[in-house]
């Protein structure tokens, strides 16, 4: 084994499926990158087919990783802002009276009192 598949195997083993919560973005990157890499130098002519192919399957399962953490950021974002945006509204309907009779000293609308017409002078 040369020491090219002996790198390869260590990062393959460091990668493994359950170890995936254990590493940060841009470790989840860097080893892609490394598995694209490889991928892209190689040939199934050229190395040993299982590394090609193990290297492919890797490829796939780190963006698909990425991909997750990607859609999950997102939506964190969103129900953050959907929470703020809640809040504020709530916030807002709580300090605003319900309607303009809230307040008994100053009611909404005033009446004025109905007069009598009178008849001093003549009509038209």
């Amino acid at each position: 084994m040369t020491d090219e598949e002996k790198l390869f195997w260590t990062n393959w083993e460091k990668t493994k499926l359950g170890s995936f919560r254990c590493l940060s973005r841009k470790q989840i990157q860097d080893y892609y990158d490394y598995f694209s890499g490889f991928h892209y130098r190689a040939s199934p002519e050229t190395i040993a087919r299982d590394l090609y192919v193990a290297a492919e399957d890797r490829m796939v399962a780190l963006q698909s990783e990425l991909e997750f953490r990607r859609t999950r950021d997102i939506q964190v974002f969103v129900a953050t802002i959907g929470a703020v945006v809640l809040i504020g509204v709530g916030v807002f309907q709580r300090n605003r009276p319900c309607n303009g009779n809230a307040n008994p000293e100053h009611p909404k609308t005033q009446i004025a009192p109905a007069q009598p017409v009178s008849s001093s002078q003549p009509t038209p």
